[in-house]
């Protein structure tokens, strides 16, 4: 009865009256519809043989949704990128080559009475080369997401996995005042993966998770197994995503940091895909009952046969988690 789930069930039993998805939002956030049909029985007049309690789930509907409008998004993104990609690449590398012949004339001219002259336009050549090669870095990373990618699925520990990332970024954690925590079952939690794709997913959401507390706190990293997937959560404790942003930070170059690229959550999300997983999002929003920070969990399917634990590599995975 102290849950706002079963203090709304109670309120509703009280009232004596037919509920048809009634709205509910609990302590986490998530929001679930109730109805109460009430069973009579005609042979006793008008009493009554009980209560069916329907919950319905609308997050899991909505985040469906939201799931493929994301993928349909990104397979467009894909598609346009690949042109782009290829149109405006030739010309940078004409025009690179060019400067660089200009750059070669301009440090001889250097040498003349005209010095200083020569030695200004040397400047704007400097900035120009700088900018058409950052220019060169965003065209590359636009191909490199729309390229496919070659998968090299191996049976790997997950934990052994997060262990290597956590480690990767111990140092980098330290200096922002970040601390760290893994809590994983002592027991191997087998999946098919491409490791080092997978390492480089962890590690968007680790990179995420500490910049989102620039003042230092928390961070948090659960492995653990639910129905058939091998699930890693990574919680910290910043601000959390504003509502009207959340639907869009798997959107390739969106981002809401001066210096960010925008290109993280939506590699993130793109290799989870590409392993038949998911990535999946919480976050406080400042409501009376939703939890501060941010939540992001991976989800891998198990490899067959693995829903009962198994203690292969176990002692390893153990020993890798406790070092970090």
């Amino acid at each position: 009865p102290d849950s706002v789930l079963g203090a709304a069930l109670l309120d509703e039993f009280s009232s004596g009256r037919q509920v048809v998805g009634e709205p509910v939002r609990l302590e986490t956030g998530r929001q679930v519809e109730i109805s109460l049909d009430r069973i009579l029985d005609e042979r006793a007049g008008e009493g009554s043989m009980g209560t069916m309690v329907t919950l319905r789930d609308t997050e899991s509907a909505l985040h469906l949704t939201q799931e493929l409008e994301v993928s349909r998004r990104l397979a467009a993104i894909g598609r346009l990128t690949a042109g782009v990609g290829h149109e405006v690449k030739n010309p940078i590398n004409a025009m690179v080559v060019h400067l660089e012949l200009l750059r070669a004339k301009l440090q001889t001219g250097a040498m003349g009475e005209n010095g200083d002259l020569f030695r200004g336009a040397q400047r704007h050549v400097e900035i120009l080369s700088g900018e058409m090669q950052r220019l060169d870095r965003v065209v590359q990373t636009l191909a490199d997401f729309s390229r496919p990618m070659d998968l090299h699925l191996r049976e790997h520990d997950i934990r052994l996995v997060v262990g290597q990332v956590m480690e990767l970024t111990a140092l980098e954690m330290q200096e922002h005042g970040v601390r760290t925590e893994v809590e994983a079952p002592r027991e191997a939690v087998m999946v098919l993966v491409d490791a080092e794709l997978m390492r480089q997913g962890l590690l968007n959401l680790l990179l995420n998770g500490m910049q989102a507390m620039p003042h230092g706190g928390n961070l948090k990293v659960i492995v653990r197994r639910e129905y058939g997937f091998a699930l890693i959560e990574v919680k910290d404790e910043g601000e959390g995503i504003p509502a009207e942003v959340l639907p869009r930070i798997f959107e390739l170059y969106f981002t809401t940091k001066p210096k960010g690229s925008g290109i993280g959550l939506a590699m993130t999300y793109r290799i989870l895909q590409l392993h038949g997983g998911a990535l999946e999002v919480e976050t406080g929003g400042g409501g009376r009952f939703v939890t501060p920070g941010t939540t992001f969990t991976i989800k891998l399917p198990l490899i067959a046969g693995m829903g009962e634990p198994r203690r292969i590599g176990g002692e390893i995975a153990r020993k890798m988690v406790e070092r970090v």
